[in-house]
């Protein structure tokens, strides 16, 4: 019975932790500095918005610890110290990059994925809140998978995942922040302005939310 509580309740909380975290931030962010941004957004289409909050409400608060149970443990290595690998940090940032990149572009070239990303795209104005608002089969899909392979590939410590999970959150919602769209970046780094080109365009680049894969890889916007 101790043993179930430690593999189950412990990461359910540590997974709801870090998902209100994210709510919390995104919130921040969207009543402060992003404030008009978000009035507008309300004054457009209020109900829009609603959803977008009731997403963040079940990719975060719902989905998010259920899958830290799964993977905290089949995933983790939980005999490593629980200290910051510098290394298992940065190879699952990569991976997870390239994953979402990779998934992101299908759900815009595959005909039978679009409609799990056609509401994130109804957001053609931008707030950190709407980089969570996607449909929970997007969430599963692009967002989730890409930690579970990384997670399966690296096998990092409890620590040093979480770092790599806030480190994605807060990039997600630095991205879609509109305050940030004039932000001069260097090329080999996803910009806000570049994210939310696509969002109003529905079009040109995949990548997200750190690493510029479409500059890697000299893609031209399609």
């Amino acid at each position: 019975n101790i043993k179930m509580n430690v593999d189950i309740f412990f990461p359910y909380f540590e997974g709801l932790y870090l998902g209100m975290t994210t709510i919390t931030l995104s919130t921040v962010l969207d009543n402060t500095i992003s404030k008009s941004y978000t009035k507008d957004l309300i004054k457009n289409d209020t109900e829009l918005y609603i959803r977008a909050l009731q997403a963040n409400y079940i990719n975060l608060l719902l989905l998010s610890p259920i899958y830290y149970v799964f993977v905290y443990n089949y995933f983790l290595d939980l005999t490593k110290t629980q200290t910051f690998y510098i290394i298992d940090y940065s190879l699952l940032v990569v991976i997870h990059n390239i994953g979402y990149y990779m998934l992101h572009k299908m759900m815009h070239k595959v005909k039978y994925l679009k409609y799990m990303h056609d509401f994130h795209h109804m957001f053609k104005k931008t707030i950190a809140t709407v980089g969570n608002a996607v449909e929970p089969s997007e969430f599963n899909i692009a967002y989730v998978i890409p930690f579970i392979v990384g997670s399966l590939l690296v096998q990092p410590n409890n620590f040093t995942f979480k770092c790599v999970i806030m480190t994605i959150s807060l990039l997600n919602l630095f991205i879609h922040c509109p305050n940030f769209k004039d932000l001069n970046m260097p090329k080999f780094l996803v910009s806000p302005g570049q994210h939310m080109e696509h969002h109003e365009n529905y079009s040109g680049t995949y990548a997200a939310p750190l690493l510029n894969i479409d500059y890697f890889l000299n893609t031209k916007k399609d």
